[in-house]
Protein backbone atom coordinates (compact mmCIF):
# COMPACT_ATOMS: atom_id res chain seq x y z
CA UNK A 1 0.00 0.00 0.00
CA UNK A 2 1.41 3.60 -0.68
CA UNK A 3 1.26 5.89 1.60
CA UNK A 4 -1.36 8.71 2.01
CA UNK A 5 -0.52 12.24 2.66
CA UNK A 6 -3.76 13.25 4.30
CA UNK A 7 -4.33 10.28 6.26
CA UNK A 8 -0.91 9.75 7.63
CA UNK A 9 -0.51 13.43 8.19
CA UNK A 10 -3.37 15.77 8.34
CA UNK A 11 -6.05 12.99 9.72
CA UNK A 12 -2.99 11.27 11.14
CA UNK A 13 -0.33 12.17 13.13
CA UNK A 14 -0.55 15.90 13.11
CA UNK A 15 -4.04 15.37 14.62
CA UNK A 16 -2.43 14.33 17.65
CA UNK A 17 0.51 16.79 17.26
CA UNK A 18 -1.76 19.82 17.18
CA UNK A 19 -4.69 18.31 20.41
CA UNK A 20 -1.60 17.79 22.16
CA UNK A 21 -0.39 20.80 22.37
CA UNK A 22 -3.05 22.80 22.78
CA UNK A 23 -4.54 20.32 25.77
CA UNK A 24 -0.70 21.57 26.81
CA UNK A 25 -1.22 25.67 26.01
CA UNK A 26 -4.52 25.14 28.12
CA UNK A 27 -2.55 23.66 30.85
CA UNK A 28 0.27 26.80 30.52
CA UNK A 29 -2.80 29.12 30.64
CA UNK A 30 -1.65 30.69 27.50
CA UNK A 31 -5.28 31.42 26.39
CA UNK A 32 -6.32 33.20 30.11
CA UNK A 33 -6.32 31.57 33.06
CA UNK A 34 -9.70 29.14 33.98
CA UNK A 35 -12.48 29.85 36.06
CA UNK A 36 -11.99 28.93 39.80
CA UNK A 37 -15.05 26.77 39.85
CA UNK A 38 -16.41 24.31 37.84
CA UNK A 39 -15.57 20.70 36.29
CA UNK A 40 -12.05 20.62 34.15
CA UNK A 41 -13.90 20.30 31.13
CA UNK A 42 -15.76 23.41 31.54
CA UNK A 43 -12.76 25.38 32.57
CA UNK A 44 -10.87 24.42 29.83
CA UNK A 45 -13.68 25.03 27.60
CA UNK A 46 -13.29 28.88 28.91
CA UNK A 47 -9.48 28.70 27.78
CA UNK A 48 -10.63 27.07 24.06
CA UNK A 49 -13.38 29.98 23.52
CA UNK A 50 -10.38 32.37 23.81
CA UNK A 51 -8.66 29.93 21.64
CA UNK A 52 -11.11 30.48 18.79
CA UNK A 53 -11.44 34.24 19.38
CA UNK A 54 -7.50 34.30 18.56
CA UNK A 55 -7.96 31.13 15.28
CA UNK A 56 -10.92 33.31 14.10
CA UNK A 57 -8.73 36.76 14.64
CA UNK A 58 -5.76 35.02 12.84
CA UNK A 59 -7.42 33.90 10.00
CA UNK A 60 -9.02 37.00 9.27
CA UNK A 61 -5.90 39.04 9.46
CA UNK A 62 -3.97 35.94 7.40
CA UNK A 63 -6.35 35.31 4.69
CA UNK A 64 -6.57 31.51 5.52
CA UNK A 65 -9.82 29.91 4.43
CA UNK A 66 -11.13 27.24 7.29
CA UNK A 67 -14.58 26.38 8.71
CA UNK A 68 -12.95 24.58 11.87
CA UNK A 69 -16.14 24.80 14.50
CA UNK A 70 -15.34 26.53 17.85
CA UNK A 71 -12.71 24.84 19.60
CA UNK A 72 -14.42 22.49 22.22
CA UNK A 73 -12.75 19.67 25.21
CA UNK A 74 -14.64 17.04 22.77
CA UNK A 75 -13.51 18.33 19.50
CA UNK A 76 -10.04 17.52 21.14
CA UNK A 77 -11.86 14.02 21.65
CA UNK A 78 -11.63 13.99 25.64
CA UNK A 79 -14.03 12.64 27.52
CA UNK A 80 -11.67 12.37 30.90
CA UNK A 81 -8.87 14.01 31.78
CA UNK A 82 -6.56 10.93 31.05
CA UNK A 83 -8.04 10.49 27.35
CA UNK A 84 -4.84 10.97 24.59
CA UNK A 85 -5.90 14.51 23.33
CA UNK A 86 -6.56 14.59 19.39
CA UNK A 87 -7.94 17.30 17.60
CA UNK A 88 -11.75 16.64 15.49
CA UNK A 89 -10.63 18.19 11.92
CA UNK A 90 -11.27 17.88 8.50
CA UNK A 91 -7.97 17.87 6.60
CA UNK A 92 -7.38 21.12 5.30
CA UNK A 93 -8.83 22.62 8.36
CA UNK A 94 -6.09 20.74 10.55
CA UNK A 95 -3.33 22.13 8.03
CA UNK A 96 -4.43 25.74 8.82
CA UNK A 97 -4.61 24.84 12.79
CA UNK A 98 -1.46 23.61 12.55
CA UNK A 99 0.22 26.61 11.18
CA UNK A 100 -1.84 28.91 13.55
CA UNK A 101 -0.35 26.47 16.72
CA UNK A 102 2.93 26.39 15.14
CA UNK A 103 3.15 30.03 15.55
CA UNK A 104 1.75 30.13 19.01
CA UNK A 105 4.57 27.19 20.23
CA UNK A 106 7.39 29.55 18.70
CA UNK A 107 6.00 32.18 21.76
CA UNK A 108 6.02 30.42 24.22
CA UNK A 109 9.35 28.41 25.11
CA UNK A 110 9.93 27.68 28.54
CA UNK A 111 11.79 24.70 28.98
CA UNK A 112 13.40 22.14 26.46
CA UNK A 113 9.87 20.18 26.72
CA UNK A 114 8.48 22.93 25.23
CA UNK A 115 11.55 24.27 22.53
CA UNK A 116 10.91 20.49 21.02
CA UNK A 117 7.38 21.41 21.00
CA UNK A 118 7.51 24.26 19.08
CA UNK A 119 10.26 22.58 16.66
CA UNK A 120 7.99 20.08 16.14
CA UNK A 121 4.99 21.89 15.08
CA UNK A 122 7.06 24.45 12.70
CA UNK A 123 8.46 21.34 10.93
CA UNK A 124 5.07 19.65 10.89
CA UNK A 125 3.31 23.09 9.39
CA UNK A 126 6.19 23.61 6.89
CA UNK A 127 6.14 19.88 6.05
CA UNK A 128 2.63 20.61 4.67
CA UNK A 129 3.89 23.92 2.85
CA UNK A 130 6.55 22.31 1.08
CA UNK A 131 3.67 19.79 0.24
CA UNK A 132 1.61 22.41 -1.11
CA UNK A 133 3.92 23.85 -3.24
CA UNK A 134 5.53 20.57 -5.10
CA UNK A 135 1.99 19.87 -6.30
CA UNK A 136 0.80 18.98 -9.94
CA UNK A 137 2.86 20.61 -12.89
CA UNK A 138 5.33 21.37 -10.16
CA UNK A 139 5.57 17.90 -8.41
CA UNK A 140 9.11 16.65 -9.29
CA UNK A 141 10.92 18.21 -6.41
CA UNK A 142 14.40 20.34 -6.93
CA UNK A 143 17.43 19.60 -5.59
CA UNK A 144 17.08 22.38 -2.19
CA UNK A 145 13.31 20.99 -1.92
CA UNK A 146 14.89 17.72 -1.29
CA UNK A 147 17.39 18.77 1.02
CA UNK A 148 14.72 20.54 2.97
CA UNK A 149 12.33 17.54 2.75
CA UNK A 150 14.97 15.28 4.11
CA UNK A 151 16.04 18.12 6.86
CA UNK A 152 12.17 18.62 7.86
CA UNK A 153 11.78 14.72 8.32
CA UNK A 154 14.04 14.72 10.63
CA UNK A 155 12.68 17.22 12.62
CA UNK A 156 9.32 16.06 12.62
CA UNK A 157 9.94 12.22 13.24
CA UNK A 158 12.97 12.40 16.15
CA UNK A 159 10.91 15.73 17.81
CA UNK A 160 7.75 13.54 18.08
CA UNK A 161 9.61 10.95 19.26
CA UNK A 162 11.59 12.65 21.82
CA UNK A 163 8.11 14.40 22.92
CA UNK A 164 6.14 10.98 22.98
CA UNK A 165 8.70 9.09 25.09
CA UNK A 166 8.97 12.29 27.47
CA UNK A 167 5.41 12.20 28.18
CA UNK A 168 5.14 8.65 28.77
CA UNK A 169 7.66 8.96 31.04
CA UNK A 170 5.53 11.72 33.34
CA UNK A 171 3.30 9.10 32.86
CA UNK A 172 1.00 11.77 30.76
CA UNK A 173 -1.27 11.04 28.06
CA UNK A 174 0.06 13.40 25.48
CA UNK A 175 1.80 12.79 21.75
CA UNK A 176 0.56 9.42 21.22
CA UNK A 177 2.46 7.16 18.80
CA UNK A 178 0.76 5.44 16.64
CA UNK A 179 1.21 3.03 13.48
CA UNK A 180 0.68 5.43 11.47
CA UNK A 181 3.97 7.56 12.44
CA UNK A 182 6.27 4.24 10.43
CA UNK A 183 3.87 5.11 7.16
CA UNK A 184 4.50 8.94 7.98
CA UNK A 185 8.04 8.20 8.03
CA UNK A 186 7.85 5.75 5.00
CA UNK A 187 6.19 8.93 2.67
CA UNK A 188 8.89 11.38 3.71
CA UNK A 189 11.36 8.57 3.09
CA UNK A 190 10.12 7.34 -0.62
CA UNK A 191 9.84 11.53 -1.18
CA UNK A 192 13.49 12.39 -0.38
CA UNK A 193 14.66 9.11 -2.19
CA UNK A 194 13.02 9.71 -5.37
CA UNK A 195 12.64 13.81 -5.12
CA UNK A 196 8.65 12.77 -6.27
CA UNK A 197 6.17 15.18 -4.24
CA UNK A 198 3.83 13.35 -1.51
CA UNK A 199 0.97 15.41 -2.95
CA UNK A 200 0.74 12.98 -6.12
CA UNK A 201 -0.26 10.27 -3.46
CA UNK A 202 -2.59 12.29 -1.06
CA UNK A 203 -6.08 11.78 -1.76
CA UNK A 204 -7.59 15.52 -2.13
CA UNK A 205 -9.44 14.67 -5.30
CA UNK A 206 -10.60 10.78 -4.67
CA UNK A 207 -12.65 12.32 -2.02
CA UNK A 208 -14.07 15.03 -3.18
CA UNK A 209 -15.11 12.74 -6.05
CA UNK A 210 -16.73 10.32 -4.15
CA UNK A 211 -18.43 13.57 -2.25
CA UNK A 212 -19.91 14.55 -5.10
CA UNK A 213 -21.16 11.13 -6.04
CA UNK A 214 -22.83 10.97 -2.64
CA UNK A 215 -24.77 13.94 -2.72
CA UNK A 216 -25.75 13.10 -6.52
CA UNK A 217 -27.38 9.35 -5.32
CA UNK A 218 -28.70 11.33 -1.60
CA UNK A 219 -31.55 13.12 -4.33
CA UNK A 220 -32.22 9.36 -6.40
CA UNK A 221 -34.97 7.46 -5.53
CA UNK A 222 -33.80 4.35 -3.51
CA UNK A 223 -34.99 2.12 -6.26
CA UNK A 224 -33.16 3.68 -9.17
CA UNK A 225 -30.33 4.79 -7.06
CA UNK A 226 -27.58 3.00 -8.85
CA UNK A 227 -28.42 3.51 -12.10
CA UNK A 228 -30.22 7.21 -11.83
CA UNK A 229 -26.72 8.09 -9.74
CA UNK A 230 -24.28 6.92 -12.48
CA UNK A 231 -26.61 8.71 -15.18
CA UNK A 232 -25.93 11.86 -12.92
CA UNK A 233 -22.18 11.21 -12.99
CA UNK A 234 -21.97 10.91 -16.45
CA UNK A 235 -23.52 13.96 -17.43
CA UNK A 236 -21.21 15.98 -14.95
CA UNK A 237 -18.27 14.11 -16.58
CA UNK A 238 -19.37 14.19 -20.29
CA UNK A 239 -19.75 18.05 -19.19
CA UNK A 240 -16.35 18.99 -18.01
CA UNK A 241 -14.57 16.81 -21.03
CA UNK A 242 -16.69 18.67 -23.63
Amino acid sequence: MYEDAVHDDLLGMRLGLVGSTMFELCSENVWGHPPLAGKWQDKMDCQLDQATKDFQSWCSSTGQQCSQPAFRVLNLSMHVKDDWPILRAKAHNCSVVSTWVSEICARNVYDESSEMRALCNAAAADLWKLTEATKFPNWVLTEAQTTQMRQLRAKVLLSYEWLAAYNCEQSRYRFKMRPKFHHWDHGMRRCVRTSISMSVLYCFSPEDMMGLVARMCAKCHGSSIIRRGVARWLLTFFSDTA
